[in-house]
């Protein structure tokens, strides 16, 4: 079998064990994995961000580098709330069924990963031409 594949396996595997530390440990043990890929997908969105700026052609202000940074900080921080709001989901989960939600855990943080990877590109996406022209298009047939 693939080692990729193997990894992703053992990373969405169901936990073994009821408890609200088994439920901790499973999501614990995965927010290093789940940083590292949105690390990974965070600076492939920033660069996507510098080509669209320059493909769109807007003139940065000289003093507007902390945006990006911020931005990622920002990004970075909110992530990891949305993390945590998917162990108290678990959590609240298993208070009400006990026991009955094992398959919750890897379906939230794969769906949860693969929305905040999405979410990284929206900036880019945003910044470029056809898409401005096209949200300037529409903001004008609303305002009239």
């Amino acid at each position: 079998m693939h080692p990729i594949k193997v990894w992703i396996d053992r990373v969405l595997t169901p936990r073994e064990k009821d408890g609200l530390l088994a439920i901790l440990l499973w999501w614990e043990r995965r927010r290093f994995v789940y940083n590292m890929v949105l690390l990974v997908g965070g600076i492939l969105g920033l660069i996507f961000l510098g080509i669209s700026i320059e493909l769109s052609g807007h003139d940065s202000p000289p003093d507007d580098d902390f945006v990006p940074l911020f931005g990622a900080i920002f990004f970075a921080v909110g992530a990891n709330i949305l993390y945590t709001g998917g162990l108290f989901a678990e959590v609240l989960l298993w208070a009400v069924g006990r026991g009955t939600n094992r398959g919750f855990a890897p379906y939230a943080w794969s769906r949860g990963l693969l929305f905040m990877l999405v979410m990284c590109f929206v900036p880019g996406v945003l910044n470029l031409p056809c898409v401005e022209d096209l949200i300037g298009w529409f903001i004008s047939a609303i305002t009239g």
